[in-house]
């Protein structure tokens, strides 16, 4: 077949997505319609089909919009990529999710329970907030945001129905705590260490670093921040800020008002594909190379 010079390429995947997102976060309506938050979702994911992204992988989203936005791709009402979605990620009272649409669960068994609602609903995965991130200038990453027992009972729920969990994860710590509790997958490891690389490796676990996140020139820090708040974690104290779901980058919104937390090197105005990078040694999963920004 000759293409006259065109190359033909597989479809990409995105990893690392949030169809629905506002910008800035703080502008973010939890008791927003589910018919606005779906079709905010739909534009960004037909941009995305037409930059070539066939599958996307949605780790929190309003209103769950990646569970409707797909129920209305099956019955041939949209066009978009195949969606694999998360439905709403879960937080902890204050954490880097709350009052952005996440669930917001506190303890072993409300985490559990929350996990089962989420796959009730028809999610693929779960997503889990564990540390804060960079959205804010007072945020944090130091200090584990969920507790060990937490993490656990949150795998627990993902194997009954066997699917696994996703976490935002900034730092060493909390993803060393995540891969005790059998935390497959992760995002972002803003401050990510060679003995800890080396052990996500050695389990063969995913990293989507985003690494538009901390490379971009365009500051994404949110002006307004909530006050940190203190809660105890098998047995040790850690400091939690609010964040407001994070580190979005503009690129020519549609209308003042549709603003756009997407981000891409290539022309496509609201294209959010994640990197694909893995930890050393850890299994292909078909995961193709784009970045985009992350919480």
């Amino acid at each position: 077949m000759s293409l006259e010079g065109r190359y033909l390429v597989p479809g990409l995947i995105s990893v690392h997505t949030h169809l629905s997102v506002v910008y800035p976060f703080s502008a973010t309506d939890e008791n927003e319609n589910p018919g606005l938050t779906v079709l905010r979702a739909y534009g960004r994911a037909q941009d995305a089909l037409r930059a070539g992204i066939t599958t996307i992988r949605c780790v929190q989203e309003l209103k769950r919009a990646d569970l409707l936005l797909a129920e209305a791709a099956r019955a041939g009402w949209a066009d978009v990529p195949r969606i694999v979605g998360a439905g709403r990620a879960i937080g902890i009272p204050g954490g880097h999710g709350d009052g952005h649409g996440s669930v917001i669960a506190d303890g072993p068994e409300a985490f559990r329970e929350a996990a089962l609602a989420e796959l009730d609903a028809g999610c693929s995965h779960i997503k889990v907030f564990i540390t804060g991130g960079i959205a804010n200038l007072g945020e944090t990453f130091d200090h584990p945001e969920m507790s060990k027992a937490e993490m656990a009972a949150t795998v627990g729920a993902a194997s009954e129905r066997n699917t696994y969990v996703v976490t935002h994860a900034a730092s060493s710590l909390a993803i060393n705590w995540a891969l005790d509790a059998g935390i497959r997958s992760f995002e972002h490891a803003y401050d990510l260490d060679e003995e800890t690389a080396g052990r996500m490796a050695a389990k063969g676990v995913f990293l989507a670093p985003t690494l538009c996140v901390t490379r971009s020139p365009i500051p994404t820090r949110a002006r307004s921040m909530r006050s940190a708040t203190t809660r105890e974690s098998d047995g040790a104290p850690r400091r939690t800020t609010t964040a407001l779901l994070h580190c979005s980058i503009l690129p020519r919104p549609r209308s003042a008002t549709r603003r756009w937390r997407s981000w891409s090197t290539s022309p496509p105005s609201s294209t959010n594909a994640s990197s694909c990078a893995r930890t050393p040694g850890a299994a292909d999963d078909g995961g193709a190379a784009w970045e985009s920004a992350g919480r």
